[in-house]
């Protein structure tokens, strides 16, 4: 007598299957949210008289097919298209780049030292490591060279070595830790595997990188 195995598939938050398998290949565990859609032979198919053990995602990794709670439906192009702009990949890049957007955009407020405000955008930390280094070639060869440096909103005025090289130092310990969590958020990005996953991480990221610029802020500015 012909054996008749169940041919499971298994869906995601989003209803699409992501596997499909008969329960006649033993090295598939049964879980307890796995749909059965029909019994049949030892080798699994998604349609009656469809492919034996079909590929379940495009060279994209895209799922082909979704579950409406009734049947098997294959994607619509129009959903395919959806779900390719949505995919973990394309939303984890823009992700990864929105992560650098928000630290650029954190960096446009100036900080306050002691003495008044100053930018440290990326656009003036090259500069003033541009000039820290002019100073010195130009110190090692013998040539005068004139250190200028301005408070935000102000003209240049000029500043010594032993100033800048404060500035510097200051500038650093501030923007280091908005760095920090900037990279940490990006890789944590890249270890996740769902919009969910991304979106959490987005939302921690935001948090910390508030927190730490407040933080630092207070450190810098010293005592009231």
């Amino acid at each position: 007598m012909f054996k008749k195995y169940e041919h499971m598939i298994r869906v995601d938050s989003d209803d699409n299957i992501v596997d499909g398998y008969s329960t006649a290949d033993t090295s598939k565990k049964v879980l307890p949210t796995d749909i059965m859609i029909r019994q049949g032979g030892n080798q699994f198919f998604l349609f009656v008289g469809g492919p034996r053990n079909p590929r379940f995602t495009d060279e994209d990794g895209i799922y082909l097919y979704r579950w409406n709670g009734a049947r098997v439906l294959t994607k619509s192009k129009a959903e395919l298209d959806k779900d390719r702009r949505e995919s973990p990949a394309l939303v984890r890049e823009s992700a990864i780049m929105t992560t650098k957007a928000m630290l650029s955009d954190a960096l446009e407020t100036p900080i306050t030292v002691q003495d008044g405000n100053y930018s440290v955008t990326m656009e003036k930390q090259q500069l003033l490591a541009t000039q820290l280094a002019m100073f010195m070639m130009n110190s090692q060869a013998g040539i005068p060279y004139e250190l200028k440096w301005n408070q935000t909103g102000q003209e240049c005025m000029p500043w010594t070595f032993e100033q800048m090289i404060v500035l510097a130092n200051v500038i650093d310990s501030y923007v280091k830790p908005l760095v920090s969590a900037q990279r940490s958020a990006e890789m944590a990005l890249i270890q996740a595997t769902t919009r969910d996953e991304i979106q959490d991480v987005m939302e921690s990221y935001q948090v910390e990188l508030a927190e730490t610029a407040t933080e630092m802020r207070k450190i810098i500015a010293g005592p009231p």
